[in-house]
């Protein structure tokens, strides 16, 4: 119906494309038409392309390492369908600390596959069978501030070419 001409919009927020496939066309489709100027009426909130690459965590992890942003202390881990064996020292485990995180690095949103409170070697090989294909992130856990009596947090959030950080 876009490609026709039979449906239109102002604005565009891509919720759907880093979890289902069947979406990419639509958010590609978008991208095109905004990048060549055809569509200069409908404006992508969030650019495929850049969401694609902000959605993996160890590629932004180490963005933020080359841009002198603090970052927990972390390993990102191959995928286990590209190796199966860990490869992790002693020190680099002592490293995290106890408890620890593991995360997958392109599994979004609500936790999912997110191990809080891990402690063994065991519980990272377990981990990485939620999701075979995904390389995962260990890291030293944080204990946020509070602030009048609540956990601090931040986000940032990129929206029609501006960066927003947001905090509470």
């Amino acid at each position: 119906m876009l490609k026709k001409g039979e449906l239109q919009f102002r604005y565009f927020l891509d919720r759907a494309s880093d979890e289902d496939d069947a979406f990419h066309p639509l958010a590609r489709f978008i991208l095109k038409q905004f990048r060549a100027g055809a569509g200069m009426s409908m404006r992508p909130i969030n650019l495929h392309d850049l969401q694609i690459r902000a959605a993996d965590k160890a590629t932004m992890h180490l963005e933020f390492l080359a841009h002198n942003i603090e970052v927990p202390y972390t390993i990102i881990i191959s995928p286990y369908n590209h190796k199966q064996e860990v490869e992790l020292s002693i020190t680099e485990l002592a490293k995290l600390g106890r408890p620890f995180i593991i995360k997958p690095a392109n599994t979004t949103g609500g936790g999912v596959g997110v191990v809080m409170g891990a402690e063994t070697l065991k519980e990272i090989i377990d981990a990485r069978q939620f999701n075979k294909n995904d390389k995962y992130l260990l890291q030293e856990t944080i204990r946020p501030i509070e602030c009048a009596g609540r956990r601090a947090w931040f986000r940032v959030f990129y929206a029609f070419g501006d960066i927003i950080p947001v905090g509470g």
